[in-house]
């Protein structure tokens, strides 16, 4: 009972932060609070609730490491003249009439080729956002396009570390998930180019010219040597180095480009690094639109990383979870009805945990039971045991509900970097995400009409016989 009192004052006070749009953090705060008070309430000593919270953050101090280089990353790449420069040379391709449809193809590029959608918001997407506000094109459907891409890789790049959570927590192959994202996302993806090449019309640049360039040869020391930083990173994540270690050296050669080419001190670049980047001229026109980034940018990011982590260590110590894996084990399922029950305890994990990481470790472990109970095998032509196949569903409905959905939720992080990163809030850019929304609800309806087309196939051959 109280467990039930704590998770509808924790509702309650979601819908009051939304209603006043403050700081999604602040419902953590109290969710954990009140997680703290059952825990009490259970006779648990204070010292035994921080232990439990500081187990759970532990783990985490990984992603406040990668948060913390993606801020640093931003502002110093700022400094240096490397977003600059790639806006600079980015206008002389840019089509003005069909902005959007290219944010998302370019960013689906990126992001299938690197496997992370905050790396491709890092090297793609903050020049296509500048590009987008000094252009005067509705920001909402650019950043929308944008993590669109951004996503479109992180569900099924073979670089992407979800796609290898997800293979691991399922036992499924990567190489047979990949296939079978590519075929349950193909109509999802043509819906998403068709909707952004419909929303081109609404969101035209309006002022791609020489002017831009102009201000940015003013302001920076323009030329293909301050695209080194990116190309760098890029190179790296496609050698398969690891994304921090990745960032880090693209760090250090942007510092050198920042002192040694910009001209600028060496205590004016750390302060960069953790403040984020301003233009020292405010007289220039992009002064407003080429600033941002720091270690201290994603500090709302980091605050939700902490508070969440220790909340899943107290509901998990709880076993919060349990009697909702024990009910869902009780239930009989459609096929559509499963993945349908799958997407809803992602989301429900994925609004708790805040990170895209539990919410697939986590329905991946009270939905499993559910599926090895479905006992639902495709034709015998495709030579594959039950089990093994059992693996493969689970795998593709995760990437279709646990790793989508993450980046529709406000406050995770998900949602937050990537939109951090971009210069967004998740409110700005969640309307327009198409292919987040796209992808869930096409795979639904392809398992709701295959289904229906195997029982009128049954009914046939029953009638038949």
């Amino acid at each position: 009972m109280d467990i039930k009192i704590a998770l509808i004052f924790s509702a309650i006070t979601l819908i009051c932060v939304l209603i006043k749009e403050s700081f999604i953090g602040i419902v953590l705060l109290f969710t954990y609070f009140y997680f703290v008070l059952v825990c009490l309430h259970r006779k648990y000593k204070i010292k035994e609730i921080l232990f439990l919270s500081w187990n759970a953050v532990k783990s985490a101090l990984v992603v406040l490491k990668v948060l913390g280089l993606i801020g640093a990353i931003i502002g110093i790449w700022l400094a240096s003249g490397t977003i600059p420069a790639a806006v600079y040379y980015s206008l002389d391709y840019v089509s003005s009439n069909y902005f959007p449809l290219l944010c998302f193809i370019l960013c689906g590029g990126i992001s299938f080729l690197i496997g992370t959608s905050f790396g491709t918001c890092s090297i793609l997407g903050v020049p296509l956002m500048l590009i987008a506000t000094a252009g005067n094109a509705n920001i909402g459907i650019i950043s929308g396009a944008i993590i669109s891409g951004a996503y479109f890789g992180d569900r099924m790049s073979l670089m992407s570390s979800s796609a290898a959570l997800v293979a691991n927590v399922s036992k499924s192959s990567l190489m047979k998930n990949m296939r079978n994202m590519a075929k349950s996302g193909l109509i999802a993806t043509i819906l998403t180019v068709g909707f952004f090449c419909y929303m081109s019309k609404y969101t035209a640049l309006d002022t791609i010219d020489s002017q831009i360039q102009t201000q940015l040869e003013k302001a920076f020391h323009v030329s293909y040597i301050l695209l080194i930083p990116a190309a760098l990173l890029l190179v790296m994540a496609l050698a398969g180095i690891r994304m921090n270690v990745a960032m880090m050296i693209s760090i250090v050669s942007a510092l050198f480009l920042a002192i040694f080419k910009q001209d600028h001190a060496v205590a004016e670049v750390a302060k960069t690094l953790v403040f984020g980047y301003q233009m020292e001229e405010k007289t220039n026109p992009l002064y407003t639109i080429i600033q941002g980034g720091g270690i201290l940018s994603m500090g709302k990011a980091g605050l939700v990383v902490l508070v969440s982590s220790a909340l899943v260590g107290l509901l998990t110590e709880l076993k919060v979870m349990h009697s909702i894996k024990n009910h869902i084990e009780s239930k009989t399922y459609t096929r559509q009805g499963l993945f349908f029950m799958t997407s809803v305890v992602a989301s429900l994990v994925g609004m708790i945990g805040c990170n895209q990481s539990i919410a697939i470790i986590m329905t991946a472990d009270m939905m499993k039971g559910a599926y090895q109970q479905y006992h639902w095998r495709k034709d015998d032509d495709l030579k594959m045991d039950t089990e093994d196949f059992i693996h493969q569903q689970l795998a593709i409905d995760l990437e279709n509900s646990a790793v989508l959905i993450a980046g529709l939720i406000p406050w995770s992080i998900a949602s937050m970097v990537p939109a951090s990163t971009i210069g967004v809030t998740p409110f700005v850019f969640i309307p327009f995400a198409f292919f987040l929304y796209a992808v869930p609800i096409c795979y639904f309806t392809q398992l709701a009409v295959s289904e229906k087309y195997k029982k009128i196939k049954n009914n046939r051959f029953d009638s038949t016989a």
